[in-house]
């Protein structure tokens, strides 16, 4: 079993807890975008699960930094400790949606698509209006419903009906 401890400002933020075979790290990430912007920073508390022959990708609560945060990491012995908030396996395949029509399976490809142009537009406005603090929340909010839209829909149907699968992302599924 390993434990690690992640406070800022003296506030707990997790103790992460990892059993069996894996990694435990955090990072405090900070960038700056090509126009010179910086954007927020955030501490992450993430880990690998080795216990299979697939890794399983782990995340823990994490939290935006300001400036003059003070981040505190401690290794811990045995003990208790929280569960990961997120599990993330490619090994695990999406479930296979029951469309039986080919209209409906590209019907529902030409939505995706265009939901996700939508989206991705909306992203780059929003972040270009929003306050510095407020641009990686945006993104990862974003991210993340686009993430769920390629693993609960998109990759199911091309899964049913290869042929759907545009040729510029054929090659890497």
């Amino acid at each position: 079993m390993m434990r690690l401890e992640a406070s800022v400002n003296d506030r707990e933020l997790c103790t992460a807890l990892l059993h069996g075979a894996g990694t435990l790290a955090a990072h405090v990430v900070m960038s700056t975008q090509a126009d010179g912007r910086i954007e927020p920073c955030e501490l992450r508390v993430e880990g690998a699960q080795r216990d299979s022959a697939e890794p399983i990708a782990l995340r823990w609560q994490g939290t935006h930094l300001g400036v003059g945060d003070e981040v505190r990491l401690r290794v811990l012995a045995d003990g208790p400790g929280q569960e990961p908030a997120e599990r993330l396996s490619s090994a695990v395949p999406p479930p296979p949606l029951p469309l039986n029509s080919e209209a409906h399976s590209a019907g529902l490809v030409a939505l995706c698509n265009r939901f996700s142009s939508d989206l991705f537009a909306w992203m780059e406005q929003a972040i270009a209006a929003e306050p510095a603090a407020h641009r990686v929340p945006i993104k990862l909010a974003v991210s993340s419903v686009a993430y769920a839209l390629t693993e609960r829909l998109l990759y199911p149907a091309y899964l049913q009906r290869p042929h759907l699968v545009p040729p510029e992302i054929g090659r890497l599924i």
